[in-house]
């Protein structure tokens, strides 16, 4: 069975999320790629601030060699302005210079201020190891040393144009918006990919309702007809498989409550038969019409050979009984397989001496240890016999023998009598089956002596048919298993 919903349901996962990633990347990369004008028109002024920290750095460094270079000139105010302003970049606002008693030398932003030499309050300013960083309420400070021959003479301070604020909200919004982008995108993946599996688990739940439904009332002709290739096509077949021995095992116990009903009213006709003759008999000896001693003792003969055959029945109803209940004695002895045959076989022969019929043992049986019940086989050997013996003519022939066949012990009893027809052996072994339903006691009784064959030779572990052409004869095969002890 090959396990297609669990490898889908893995390749949904998988898929799901390294998509989503994928897209969160790309998408990220778009919005943080400052030659991409889609971006510029979503976020106008994001774009140019969002690497203040990283690009002004190059733009300060700049602007500070510049610096140091037009030092010489700080006393020009004029002079010092129109060589370091060019170099203004867009990230910078104001520069100033002030010298080391804090005093301002220089201010872009207020002439008046550098010439007067006013003081500057550095409480905001914090050192750094190549320069130093303050950040205000609302701006980015820079400063750096000035040094003249490896010595500081001067500081310069740059402030940015900047806003922190306004940068960070930017940033987490871009963050945000990423974030439910992703969501988005994996939930509508979740969505389609559970469709995808869920298409292929639907449609045979639904058929599996519906046989379902079908089997609660009743209904067995019917075909689960989901045949894909997974899971839920492996069960809709086990579940056919269950349907169709269903159907054959409540076919069969219909075909044996049926039986058993035929049994019955077999059996209160085939009782009623010689009990009807036994009382007619009886009447007859009572009215005094068996006063003729040769009329007596034939009158008492039928009366016997009824009885006889009242016992039969009652027998066959009795073993039938208690192997439907499985309390018929049995009695398993290993022994030698020609041996016992051969017992058997001597009392039959003796059996038809003084009859027309020819019986006849083939010779030689074979020799192998067997587990088996002599009596019970001996049973069952006598039933298929004297079906034999009715069915073949008054100058017919039985023959009898056995053969080993790989671990069996194979027993045949041959006839060449009117034979079966091929339309009925398939059933002869069948719960009160008889060919002939009309046929009297001479036939056979209520149809129980081939089923109780059959039973004795299963619990042997062994198998009984019958091979037959009409007209022509008919052959009984039992077959024993060699003892494993």
């Amino acid at each position: 069975m090959k396990h297609v919903f669990r490898k889908k349901i893995i390749l949904s996962i998988v898929l799901t999320t390294v998509i989503t990633i994928l897209s969160m990347i790309g998408t990220g990369n778009l919005l943080f790629d400052s030659k991409n004008t889609l971006v510029y028109r979503v976020f106008p002024s994001f774009d140019r601030n969002r690497d203040t920290a990283s690009k002004s750095e190059y733009a300060f460094t700049n602007l500070y060699h510049v610096i140091n270079f037009n030092y010489r000139f700080i006393d020009d105010y004029d002079t010092f302005y129109k060589n370091t302003t060019p170099f203004f970049d867009k990230y910078v606002k104001r520069l100033q210079v002030v010298n080391n008693s804090d005093i301002i030398i220089f201010d872009s932003k207020d002439r008046n201020a550098s010439l007067q030499k006013k003081s500057l309050n550095t409480s905001t300013i914090q050192e750094g190891e190549d320069y130093f960083m303050g950040i205000t309420r609302d701006k980015y400070t820079f400063s750096a040393p000035i040094q003249v021959n490896a010595e500081d003479v001067a500081t310069a301070i740059i402030t940015t144009t900047g806003s922190v604020k306004t940068s960070f909200e930017k940033f987490r919004t871009v963050i945000v918006g990423l974030f439910v982008f992703g969501l988005t995108i994996f939930i509508l993946l979740m969505m389609f990919f559970s469709w995808w599996v869920s298409r292929d688990m639907l449609e045979p739940l639904k058929r599996l309702n519906v046989s379902a439904a079908n089997i609660a009332q009743g209904n067995l002709d019917f075909e689960v007809s989901y045949k894909k290739d997974n899971e839920l096509g492996h069960f809709c077949k086990i579940f056919d498989t269950m349907r169709i021995e269903l159907k054959s095992l409540l076919e069969r116990q219909a075909t044996y409550e049926r039986s058993r009903k035929e049994l019955i009213a077999s059996m209160s006709h085939d009782l009623r038969t010689p009990l009807t003759s036994i009382k007619g008999y009886v009447e007859g000896l009572e009215d005094g019409k068996g006063k003729n001693e040769e009329r007596f003792k034939r009158y008492l003969n039928v009366i016997r050979n009824n009885v006889d055959r009242l016992d039969t029945l009652i027998e066959d109803l009795f073993q039938f009984s208690q192997l439907e209940l499985g309390d018929l004695p049995m009695d398993f002895k290993a022994q030698d397989s020609s041996m016992m045959l051969d017992s058997i076989f001597r009392n039959f022969e003796a059996e038809f001496k003084d009859t027309d019929i020819t019986f006849t043992v083939h010779q030689i049986l074979p020799s192998a240890i067997i587990n088996a019940d002599e009596k019970r086989i001996t049973q069952v050997l006598e039933n298929i016999i004297s079906n034999a013996k009715r069915y073949v003519t008054s100058s017919g022939h039985i023959t009898v023998g056995a053969i080993q066949e790989d671990q069996f012990i194979k027993i045949y009893v041959e006839d060449d009598g009117i034979g079966i027809s091929p339309d009925v052996l398939p059933y002869i072994f069948d719960l009160c089956y008889r060919e002939e339903k009309s046929r009297s006691m001479d036939y056979g009784g209520i149809g129980l002596g081939l089923t109780i064959c059959k039973k004795i030779i299963e619990m042997h572990d062994g198998e009984i048919y019958a091979e037959s052409t009409h007209n022509v004869g008919t052959t009984f095969y039992l077959t024993i298993p060699l003892s494993t002890l």
